[in-house]
């Protein structure tokens, strides 16, 4: 009958049979099996078996580099179980499961020798820590797998910047509107490239990254990975150059892309042009007039404010109250002034459905950028200009390079004060395109808030609201809208 081998395991307290706890790690699961590890667990266990250790824990890390430094949860884990003693021995299938950088070593020295717990592996023996010998021999076997990380990085490193260069598809996760057939290949999915023409096209329309994204939810359109949309999702996809044919690496387009666009180039210029002037991260407006309205009596910015309501609205039951109000207690107003945001909203949108019956839009956007916009520009081309004619000069060796560096500094300061001047004059984006073609009263309505917002900022500078009588009835003349002509300063 065999007898099985008992062994009693070092631990601060004296000697006891041990507690083993098991850990387990593989750095990359493609298929998402978990067969990597459940092999090590395996051999673990058997190495347990034959020492005589009771398992009470088995950790698992599955597709987690020790290497890139992330966060391992399972190995933190184990970490508190040995900082408490609730374990004596740890079990690896190898010590490059624990450790693959030095910094990590380090630790789990100072935490397994204060503890007095052992580390045994299938493949290396027992891993001493608690000897100056030992550690010695960690440190090297360490120092080796860390240099074996860094070698597998540069290689690998080495064959994406090859790959972006051939143009082939890089690995890793799937991409919105494609799907992968072989190494390197891609191929478009119809469904989703249709959803990025229209999310592409309603950009070039004036909408909001956030209006797409709601309107995409509501639809129940999924994202690459089943889940619902977000506006800085869908910006990246849009601002991907992988999507219009070409090939990055790093942020960096590097080549023409193996694959069939679905954007032309054009229309991807011009979608990366509008959205950086709609950044993703501002909070999308809610009212028509947000910002626009002034109080007569102390001429403060007047707030927006809308009843709030947490359940759906009844059959019957009256919509949420919306009023135009001058602000005491945030915007120090006088606080006295009140105004149905309903009543001013009408008034402002047959003040500019009147104006665009004799207006036309591109004069009119032209007039709102402001005369500064003309010296701005050629204020920026000459100084570009005289970049490239510095750069010529410290090429010939005509100046050395702290002249030049002393040189572009002053002109690199004036470049981007200009450029953000310019932003500030240039019109909103969302008036480009043929969406605003006879805008009539019924189809205002069919308009995002994004583009009606933009046409009231084409012909109003602000909104005077004048204080009104106690009574019934709402005085019209209380509404002042103040053209861009007067307002415009």
């Amino acid at each position: 009958m065999a007898v099985r081998r008992q062994s009693n395991v070092r631990t601060g307290t004296g000697t006891r049979f041990g507690r083993a706890a098991i850990y387990a790690r593989i750095s990359l699961d493609k298929v998402g099996e978990a067969a990597g590890v459940g092999r090590q667990i395996d051999a673990c266990r058997h190495l347990a078996d034959l020492e005589g250790w009771s398992i009470d824990e088995v950790l698992v890390d599955n597709d987690l580099s020790a290497y890139s430094g992330a966060c391992r949860p399972e190995y933190e884990r184990l970490l508190d179980l040995v900082r408490r003693r609730e374990i004596d021995v740890i079990v690896a299938y190898h010590p490059d499961r624990l450790y693959r950088r030095l910094a990590d070593l380090v630790e789990l020295t100072k935490v397994v020798a204060s503890a007095g717990v052992e580390i045994r592996t299938v493949a290396a023996g027992h891993v001493d820590l608690n000897t100056a010998s030992g550690r010695f021999t960690a440190q090297v076997l360490g120092a080796a797998a860390e240099h074996e990380s860094a070698r597998i990085g540069e290689r690998v490193s080495a064959k994406h910047r090859q790959n972006a260069e051939r143009g082939n598809a890089h690995g890793g996760g799937r991409s919105y509107g494609y799907r992968r057939v072989a190494q390197g290949q891609i191929e478009i999915v119809p469904d989703e490239a249709s959803v990025i023409r229209e999310a592409a096209t309603r950009v070039l329309g004036g909408h909001s990254l956030a209006s797409i994204v709601v309107d995409f939810n509501e639809r129940g359109i999924p994202s690459a990975h089943g889940k619902r949309w977000r506006p800085g999702s869908l910006g990246m996809i849009l601002r991907s150059g992988r999507i219009t044919g070409l090939r990055e690496s790093k942020g960096e387009v590097v080549g023409e892309a193996n694959w069939e666009p679905i954007l032309d180039r054009a229309t991807w210029e011009q979608v990366r042009s509008r959205l950086t002037h709609a950044p993703i991260g501002r909070r999308p407006k809610v009212n028509l007039l947000a910002g626009m309205c002034r109080c007569a009596e102390c001429g403060s910015v007047m707030a927006a404010v809308s009843e709030r309501t947490d359940k759906e609205l009844k059959p019957g039951q009256r919509p949420p109250r919306r009023t135009i109000a001058c602000d005491k207690a945030n915007r120090h107003g006088c606080g006295s002034n009140t105004v149905k945001a309903d009543y001013v909203e009408q008034i402002v949108i047959d003040y500019v459905l009147a104006a665009l019956e004799h207006t036309d839009i591109a004069a009119a956007r032209a007039r709102r950028a402001g005369g500064d916009a003309h010296q701005l520009v050629a204020s920026i081309e000459t100084d570009e200009q005289f970049l490239a004619d510095l750069a010529a000069d410290y090429g010939a060796q005509r100046i050395n390079r702290a002249q030049f560096l002393a040189a572009q500094d002053p002109v690199h300061a004036r470049l981007l004060l200009a450029r953000r001047r310019l932003d500030q004059l240039i019109i909103d984006p969302n008036l480009d395109g043929t969406t605003f073609d006879a805008v009539t009263a019924d189809s205002w309505d069919r308009l995002g808030l994004d583009q009606q917002r933009a046409l009231v900022a084409l012909f109003v500078e602000h909104v005077v609201i004048r204080k009104g009588k106690r009574g019934r009835y709402f005085d019209p003349s209380r509404v002042q809208p103040v053209p861009v002509e007067k307002g415009f300063r």
